[in-house]
């Protein structure tokens, strides 16, 4: 069981670092559009998404290898945990992230929505 827990995982690495090199451009371009300027805050959203990011990816991919479910429905619970662990990130250490929790959220939905598309093509 770990040991094929271990190829799949392994398998997915592609993937994995896909995942994050698109949220990351995706979350700073949100970013940016959205207002967001310091070099603090633009580096702590880097940093927030770098410690979310992968930890959901995997747990998305590992159950979506297990589950029959449409990936949203997959994803969903993940994603609500990086939301909410990105707001606490930006509330306590943002310095002009003016509504944290909004941030958070949008910028989540926008990468989340935006990759999808892009992957849709990528794979086409």
């Amino acid at each position: 069981m770990l040991g094929e827990l271990l190829r799949t995982a392994s398998a997915g690495l592609p993937y994995l670092s896909l995942s994050l090199l698109l949220t990351l451009v995706l979350e700073l371009f949100a970013a940016a559009v959205l207002g967001v300027r310091g070099r603090r805050d633009i580096l702590l959203i880097a940093g927030a998404n770098i410690l979310t990011n992968p930890p959901v990816a995997m747990a998305a991919c590992l159950l979506g290898e297990t589950v029959r479910l449409p990936k949203i429905i997959i994803h969903l619970p993940f994603e609500a945990f990086a939301v909410i662990v990105e707001w606490l990130i930006y509330r306590k250490f943002g310095e002009r992230i003016a509504e944290p929790l909004a941030f958070a959220l949008l910028s989540n939905v926008f990468s989340y929505f935006m990759g999808r598309v892009i992957l849709t093509i990528v794979s086409v």
